[in-house]
């Protein structure tokens, strides 16, 4: 498994910038540029075990997955694991007070396979583009609560 943290320190009190972890604003900012829309499809609403319908863009065409919400703690923190159609994978988000800022970090788990090529791909290719993705991800947040930014 390949693990990536990435953090940032957004300058708004902490139900704001949770106020963006609500799945129909998730899209708003995470992999905002692929159109991504995030959808509780489950009956019951938010919570742990909710499933989640997670799609958009990529470069090779419309994708979509399956995720269950492992963590759902407003204001403090929001996890989800990919249950069905893209590869094993969990994102969690944390919110966390300091003064009168938020210190978010987003720690992203992944599958790599195959085992002994995957740390090959893994190194060179696979982490730079998540952590790339994830880095951009917690700046486009941190620029919405600030209000840097609108929010659809």
């Amino acid at each position: 498994m390949g693990n990536v943290e990435s953090s940032v320190l957004v300058d708004a009190f902490v139900p704001r910038v949770f106020s963006f972890l609500w799945p129909e604003k998730v899209g708003a900012w995470y992999a905002s540029a692929n159109g991504t829309r995030v959808e509780v499809v489950s009956a019951g609403g938010m919570g742990p075990g909710a499933r989640l319908r997670i799609s958009g863009e990529s470069r090779f065409g419309p994708r979509a997955y399956e995720a269950e919400v492992l963590e759902w703690e407003p204001p403090n923190a929001f996890a989800w694991r990919v249950v069905r159609g893209a590869p094993p994978g969990e994102v969690g988000l944390r919110c966390e007070a300091e003064g009168k800022r938020t210190r978010v970090t987003m720690r992203h788990r992944y599958a790599v396979r195959p085992p002994l090529l995957g740390r090959f791909l893994d190194r060179w290719l696979v982490r730079p583009r998540v952590e790339a993705v994830d880095r951009e991800a917690v700046e486009n947040l941190k620029a919405l609560a600030e209000g840097r930014r609108g929010c659809p």
